[in-house]
């Protein structure tokens, strides 16, 4: 089940193109990950999206936030520098992503080859990337609308320090003036709809900060359509009306070895991804509709091998999957899915109660 964020506009469907935006969190790639991926041939990586495969193709355009490097040339391996093989990008292609944000604190795990070779094993998939490299701004012609997707980073845990003057251009940080200059440009190139993925806030903080609502809100005011954020690893609360568009303070984690289990943060195992649905006609472009579907992440056996998937909570709580194939390692999982499920609920009742 998922839930709508309320507020539907009427407009004149026949003359309009109407599109469908899912966005999700930080894609994590932890060593367990890395190594259950492993395959006599190289790597698959398929078997962790497997369960969220037909909700993301459900969608014109699917955006995440890659939170690692891959540089073919060092050893692939998880935190603190992450370096994961580029079979992960095919796998998420395959899955129905078209975009990754690249621009977060560990862009530099491979020092900057590894921007390049991470942003050329996303292009080689059939993806899109942005946020890194020569070119950081990308534009999207999505049924004919233009998106523009921007993103920043916080910082780069300090490897920025580590390359020249020259080479930080390939890298994007959370500098208000810039993001002021680059909406400017994304809206001269023609932008229909503007989405900016900002890497800031506190890790683990389940609300947002007051740093991040205030530079949010300046976005909005810039240009700004939908403001989507990560890096606290845990979702936060989120912020809409018509006006003053859609701002997601953080998505979560989408799939990440992280859990009760392993960091005794509960939180951590709980994301959300967003439908955003977008109208355009003659006169404007507008955000009509946005749903919210909690997702919850878990290690499995299947088919005899162990994996870490990525499902939707009300899948596991409806026990919508092949228990025949896929076995938990925890008792009861519905339970657990059911907590991802109420404490997203929880944390958007005020939302919902507004409107």
């Amino acid at each position: 089940m998922r839930l709508f964020l309320g507020l539907i506009l009427f407009i004149n469907f026949c003359f309009a193109s109407i599109i469908k935006i899912i966005v999700v969190g930080d894609i994590m790639t932890h060593k367990p990950q890395i190594d259950y991926a492993k395959i006599n041939a190289g790597y698959d990586f398929s078997p962790q999206f497997s369960n969220i495969k037909d909700f993301l193709k459900s969608a014109d355009l699917v955006v995440g936030n890659f939170e690692s490097a891959s540089n073919p040339n060092l050893a692939y391996k998880g935190y603190p520098l992450f370096n994961t093989p580029p079979e992960i990008f095919k796998a998420l292609k395959d899955a129905g992503f078209h975009a990754l944000s690249t621009a977060n604190n560990h862009a530099l795990d491979a020092g900057i080859d590894g921007i390049f070779s991470t942003n050329e094993a996303i292009k080689n998939a059939g993806l899109f990337s942005f946020g890194t490299g020569k070119q950081k701004e990308l534009i999207l012609d999505v049924k004919g609308v233009k998106i523009a997707l921007l993103s920043y980073s916080y910082g780069y845990n300090g490897l920025e320090n580590s390359i020249s003057l020259n080479e930080k251009k390939f890298i994007n940080f959370l500098d208000e003036d810039q993001i002021q200059k680059d909406i400017e440009k994304m809206s001269k190139l023609g932008a229909d709809f503007i989405m900016v993925f900002p890497h800031w806030g506190v890790e683990y903080q389940s609300f947002s900060s007051k740093s991040q609502q205030i530079l949010a809100k300046k976005m909005i005011n810039f240009g700004v359509n939908a403001v989507i954020g990560n890096h606290p690893h845990v979702t936060q609360e989120i912020s809409w009306d018509v006006q003053n568009g859609f701002i997601a303070y953080s998505c979560g984690n989408f799939i990440s070895n992280q859990r009760l289990e392993t960091i005794k943060k509960i939180q951590s195992e709980q994301s959300v991804a967003y439908e955003i649905v977008v109208s355009k006609d003659e006169n404007f472009t507008q955000i009509v509709d946005v749903y919210a579907s909690p997702l919850w992440v878990n290690p499995v056996f299947e088919n005899g091998k162990k994996t870490i998937k990525v499902f939707l909570a009300n899948d596991i709580m409806e026990e919508n999957y092949d228990k025949n194939t896929t076995k938990f390692l925890i008792s009861n999982p519905e339970i657990r899915a059911k907590k991802a499920y109420d404490d997203f609920l929880k944390k958007i009742s005020d939302l919902n109660a507004s409107f």
